[in-house]
């Protein structure tokens, strides 16, 4: 992976804890750690968010579009649909339209649809860590 800068920021960690009570943590995450294949001048950093989901025997609850080679080109892999009362809605942090840039340390901006649904659904059962850029915030 390319160095993107020297600097590190403050992203919020939330996760779903014992209890379906929401759990959230801020901490310092290294620029570095954003996939080489995006450009750091186009990407706030505060936009960047590391969201812990626990997988369970029906997945994680949300579904993708875009990816590389799609119909429409090479596009980010992004949240499609986030499904009732699964673990992405629970935990109340992954919306529709949110850019999925990694899955457990996996770089998903260079994955297709079905590359990144393959990756997904070989995750064991637990914790899975997603690093998104939040729709909701302009660059």
């Amino acid at each position: 992976m390319s160095s993107v800068g020297n600097r590190s920021d403050i992203v919020t960690i939330s996760r779903q804890g014992n209890g379906g009570s929401l759990q959230t943590h801020r901490v310092r995450v290294d620029v570095h750690s954003i996939p080489s294949s995006i450009d750091a001048r186009l990407v706030r950093v505060s936009s960047l968010k590391a969201i812990e989901i626990e997988k369970g025997p029906r997945g994680l609850g949300f579904s993708i579009a875009g990816g590389r080679f799609s119909s429409e080109g090479d596009l980010p892999i992004v949240v499609k649909t986030v499904f009732p009362n699964l673990p992405a809605e629970k935990s109340k942090r992954l919306l529709p339209k949110d850019q999925i840039l990694r899955v457990n340390g996996q770089d998903f901006t260079v994955l297709t649809r079905n590359e990144a649904i393959k990756f997904c659904r070989k995750l064991p059962q637990g914790p899975v860590r997603l690093l998104v850029r939040k729709a909701d915030e302009s660059m």
